[in-house]
């Protein structure tokens, strides 16, 4: 990267870098020594093939990432593999290839984070909790949400437009509580909170709702709108499908390894 561009993203007045962003927030902080043996090892093991170019790219943009894909050549390094970083450049493959009495493995460094569900869920909170942050009332929220709701989806800005209605309907009513029924085949307020002995159709919409929401006043109007927001309970567990999603990334890799020439 040149001793220009570390003065500057690392060490100048305002790094721009997350690196240099952590060294101007807290000089004493262990990430930067750390990461100079690690580039330390790297630039000069034997045992530890790169191009330094390459290296230098991901380091600029995607700093995180690459050095868990530096720690993994480190460590494969000190228990005796000889290790090349990105083996495939300047196609796209594994992140590093670790010979062992040549025998070659490609080592794939994931950060998988999140369940795809996970993801979904907190996606959803987020987008309700942004738009309920620019709305002044005295209530909370507490929302159940089904799976069949999605960031940016239609049927999600109806179920956001249903509960900013059911705020202003609470406040012109003065009402203390409220549940919010809601499904695409129909929408109930309901300030008993308790549909038992209700009407055959409001009945059914209870019973079909999917994204429901609980109103209580909080006793003040505030500058937004306090909420919460939680999956329905469901009595069967079922089971983690993260190891699918990694499954699906390595098969999707498998694809981009070199292919081995026949003597």
């Amino acid at each position: 990267m040149g001793d220009g561009w570390v003065n500057v993203n690392l060490f100048g007045g305002k790094p721009t870098h997350l690196l240099g962003q952590w060294q101007h927030k807290a000089p004493a902080n262990p990430w930067v020594p750390y990461t100079e043996e690690l580039v330390k090892t790297i630039l000069t093991s034997a045992k530890i093939k790169l191009e330094r170019e390459s290296l230098a790219r991901k380091l600029d943009a995607d700093y995180v990432s690459t050095l868990a894909e530096m720690e993994s050549a480190v460590f494969l390094e000190q228990q005796g593999f000889s290790v090349t970083l990105e083996p495939t450049t300047p196609e796209k493959g594994p992140d590093l290839r670790a010979d062992w009495e040549d025998t070659p493995y490609f080592v794939e460094v994931r950060a998988l984070g999140d369940s795809e569900e996970a993801e979904r869920f907190n996606s959803i909170s987020g987008q309700l909790f942004s738009q309920l942050n620019t709305v002044p009332s005295s209530y909370s929220v507490a929302f159940t949400i089904g799976d069949n709701y999605f960031p940016g989806a239609s049927s999600l800005k109806k179920a956001i437009d249903k509960v900013l209605e059911s705020l202003k309907i609470l406040k012109e009513k003065k009402w203390h509580s409220a549940i919010l029924y809601h499904s695409p085949s129909g929408t109930l307020l309901n300030p008993a909170g308790d549909c038992a002995g209700a009407h055959a159709a409001d009945q059914e919409i209870v019973e079909k709702a999917d994204f429901i929401a609980r109103f209580t006043n909080v006793g003040e109007e505030r500058e937004k709108t306090i909420a919460s927001a939680a999956r329905p309970f469901k009595r069967t567990p079922q089971p983690d499908q993260t190891h699918e999603r990694l499954k699906r990334i390595l098969n999707k890799k498998r694809t981009q390894l070199p292919r081995i020439r026949e003597a």
